[in-house]
């Protein structure tokens, strides 16, 4: 028996969905590097809190909870007396 051959209109909507799949692929990478960047700035952007300070007698760095600085042990100011 011979086969017999598709119709035309079937070659054309197989051909369209061979070039849709890597244009589809495209736009869902397109899509989803937009969002990944936009985040990605947004962590850029906020700061982080600082974890150190200047001792304003001998310009070391030190913790920002310190009381005293470990350098010179002055006492910092803007911390109440601690009673041992």
């Amino acid at each position: 028996m011979a086969r017999s051959r598709p119709s035309p209109s079937r070659w054309v909507s197989g051909s369209q969905s061979i070039r849709c799949k890597p244009l589809g692929l495209f736009l869902v990478l397109k899509a989803f590097n937009a969002v990944f960047n936009k985040k990605k700035e947004e962590a850029e952007e906020a700061p982080a809190e600082p974890t150190t300070k200047v001792c304003p007698y001998c310009q070391s760095e030190i913790s920002i909870k310190a009381v005293r600085c470990p350098q010179c042990t002055s006492k910092l100011e803007g911390f109440p007396e601690i009673n041992d």
